[in-house]
């Protein structure tokens, strides 16, 4: 038995044989399907692919692609199908122990070579034209299919692209860099890439799957069950119509009825509760939450796919919600992955110092897409912003080599501060609400020619929040952001992350311990050599480290001064600025001193750098004014810095709508979104502001 059948049989303990007595089976035929995206035909899908044919009777005919052909022998002719799975993933595994804190012991990617090529047209080569997939997304419930015959055996098959995934998570032995294989793909997609940099504390997680026939309540399509877990992976957003149809299912065999009434949801059930409805708003979105989990997976490998199929939607011109429909165009992200998940997760901090980081490894991949001469449009969300303005730091440090290359830069709820993109005229007065010389980004806005700010007032993770209804429980204690140096254990001691094991390490102990185990007389007459020595020793480590930096020519790898990985060369008053937050840590046993920090730009917007108002919009004195105005942001012009606050006019007043700080995926359910939030994201965030006004006025997404 080849490995192929075996695997096979492996998927499909129900298989019922043949009934070959009967007439229709006589005509049999060897079939050849040619596999290639939907790119260019020379695009081929992987070796080593299996491809599982099924004819009309259900039997199964596997065989493996290669150079990008799989051949299936004695077909039953009449109409087949077929399905994906398999084919080569990826091996790697993190073993090497660290300093770091985080919550997935392992962040290699899962992928395997099968994963994302979802079919969407197909045709026998002796026919004129394709057949179009009614639903790529039902591939395994309504697969597409095709007639075969003696003399018209020949199949091709087109896909969807393969996903393309920067993978910069602190604990993976894969390459940082885009291969070969996916810089060609966006050449062939247009020649723009679009880049998606999730924010703070998102896991790697694990990607959906397709749904069953048996699942959404549809024709069975094989006489035996087949595992949709030994299929591929279709890496694709599966939308509000399709989750609909598998929740309708799922209250069906329930006895469930759910259904809305003056804008409140209810659940009767037909078997418990005959008589009165129950309302529950929770319990449809953690049933929602659960499904989310299953088909359209979980963390870093949801985000990703649901904001590309968003951008898809928008790209293709439709400005209202509405099913997808233009796949020959479908464009992949380039979906952009770091280790923002935190173990605790308050210490907001020290994710912070990961994304700095994780900047400086993306500043690497953006000279790739650069260098090769691909146009380039970002978007974050939350700490995603500081991923990409830290990598936008490092390369606007290159004296002018890398201004203006970068179209669009498109800031969704960023938790950095709201003066993040400033320049280091007046540095002194920017250190006050600068508590550890990691706020701003002075170089970063050389990079992009275009910077969008999406912000709400609403954002109750940012700051406080002025509705209740958004059941947003930070909002109402203020937000999470104003508070990120109040940690467990001190305001900073994620910095003792970083030096375990080194001589600033070292200098931290002999003080502290002369501090813990002396008498109050040694105390006394050690502790001030003990700190004049220290402070002299990491003055003169960091100094002499920055030198180094600054002479190394290219973005040099840093070891003192990994936490500010930010910046490619350390101006003098910024080095200064960090030698005081260090040892200040240093002395005082990682409990700096100074926590009071600027508001998220995700959530003031331009009111106080720009506009002079407090963060609610209303006016302030001069004295105050004067206290957070920034010359330097209020000069941009709107061409090159631009804000929305996402609203729209509800009865003649404007609305908040952008009510959640994940909203741009936490919304899409109708049943629980009595508010109406997910449409107005759609058509005024998704649409008008980022596709519109941003990437298709400046630049291009894919092929549209």
């Amino acid at each position: 038995m080849s490995s192929v059948e075996s695997v096979l049989n492996g998927m499909m303990p129900n298989h019922q044989p043949e009934q070959i007595d009967q007439a229709a089976n006589m005509c049999r035929t060897d079939v050849t399907i040619y596999h290639h995206d939907s790119l260019a035909e020379y695009r081929k899908l992987p070796n080593g692919i299996v491809v599982t044919v099924f004819d009309r009777s259900g039997k199964a005919y596997p065989a493996k692609i290669e150079s990008g052909e799989s051949v299936h022998n004695g077909v039953l002719c009449g109409e087949i199908s077929w399905q994906l799975s398999g084919g080569e993933a990826a091996s790697s595994t993190y073993t090497k122990k660290d300093n770091r804190h985080l919550t997935e012991q392992s962040e290699h990617t899962p992928f395997k070579a099968s994963d994302g090529y979802v079919l969407i047209k197909a045709r026998n080569q002796s026919d004129s034209g394709f057949s179009l997939s009614k639903e790529p997304l039902k591939q395994l419930a309504d697969p597409l299919k095709v007639k075969v015959s003696n003399d018209k055996n020949k199949v091709e098959a087109v896909y969807l692209p393969p996903p393309i995934l920067v993978n910069l998570r602190l604990r993976q032995n894969e390459t940082v860099y885009l291969n070969e294989k996916q810089i060609q793909q966006i050449l062939d997609d247009g020649g723009y890439a679009t880049l998606f940099i999730h924010g703070y504390s998102v896991p790697l997680g694990h990607m959906g799957r397709f749904a069953t026939d048996e699942e959404l309540g549809e024709q069975v399509q094989y006489r035996y069950r087949l595992n949709p877990e030994e299929m591929q992976k279709p890496f694709l957003h599966q939308h509000e119509k399709l989750m609909k149809r598998l929740f309708d299912v799922i209250s069906e065999k329930r006895g469930e009825v759910v259904g809305t009434t003056n804008r409140a949801t209810y659940v009767i059930n037909l078997k418990k509760f005959q008589q009165r409805p129950v309302y529950s708003k929770h319990y449809l979105s953690n049933r929602y939450e659960e499904l989310e989990d299953t088909y359209n997976g979980f963390k870093a490998l949801a985000w990703i796919p649901n904001v590309e199929y968003y951008l898809n939607l928008a790209a293709s011109g439709k400005d209202e919600l509405s099913d997808f429909d233009q796949w020959d165009k479908y464009s992949r992200i380039v979906g952009v992955t770091w280790s923002g998940s935190v173990d605790p997760d308050m210490n907001f901090f020290r994710s912070e110092m990961y994304a700095n980081e994780s900047g400086r490894r993306l500043a690497g991949v953006l000279r790739q897409l650069i260098d090769r001469g691909i146009r380039i449009n970002i978007i974050t969300h939350s700490l995603g912003a500081r991923v990409a303005l830290s990598a936008m730091n490092v390369l606007g440090d290159f004296d002018r080599e890398y201004d203006d290359k970068i179209d669009n830069l498109i800031m969704w709820e960023a938790a950095v501060a709201d003066n993040a993109i400033t320049n280091l005229d007046n540095y002194e007065k920017k250190k006050a609400y600068n508590p550890v010389a990691m706020e701003i980004f002075p170089y970063a806005y050389k990079v992009p020619k275009h910077i969008t700010v999406l912000y709400s007032q609403e954002d109750g993770v940012l700051d406080r929040d002025k509705k209740s209804e958004d059941d947003e429980f930070l909002g109402i204690l203020g937000g999470a952001y104003p508070k990120k140096y109040w940690a467990i254990g001190g305001p900073k001691w994620a910095f003792e992350d970083y030096y375990q094991g080194t001589e600033i390490g070292q200098f931290r102990e002999a003080i502290h311990n002369t501090i813990l185990f002396d008498s109050p007389y040694h105390i006394q007459r050690k502790l001030p050599k003990s700190v004049a020595n220290c402070r002299y020793r990491i003055r003169e480590l960091l100094e002499r480290e920055a030198q180094q930096v600054a002479a190394h020519g290219e973005i040099a790898e840093l070891n003192y001064l990994k936490p500010w990985s930010h910046f490619r060369r350390f101006p003098k008053e910024v080095l200064e600025h960090i030698i005081e937050v260090l040892i200040d840590n240093v002395v005082s046993n990682w409990k700096g001193k100074g926590s009071a920090v600027r508001g998220a730009l995700g959530h003031r917007g331009n009111r106080q750098t720009v506009l002079g108002q407090d963060k609610w919009g209303d006016s302030v004195s001069a004295k105050e004014k004067a206290r957070w105005h920034d010359n330097f942001i209020a000069a941009q012009p709107q061409t090159k810095l631009d804000y929305f606050s996402q609203f729209e006019i509800r009865n003649e007043k404007m609305f908040y709508y952008f009510i959640s700080h994940s909203a741009m995926r936490e919304w899409e359910w109708k049943d629980i979104d009595i508010h109406d939030v997910f449409r107005a994201i759609y058509k005024y965030s998704y649409r008008e502001w980022i596709m519109k006004r941003k990437i298709q006025e400046y630049s291009k997404f894919g092929r549209y």
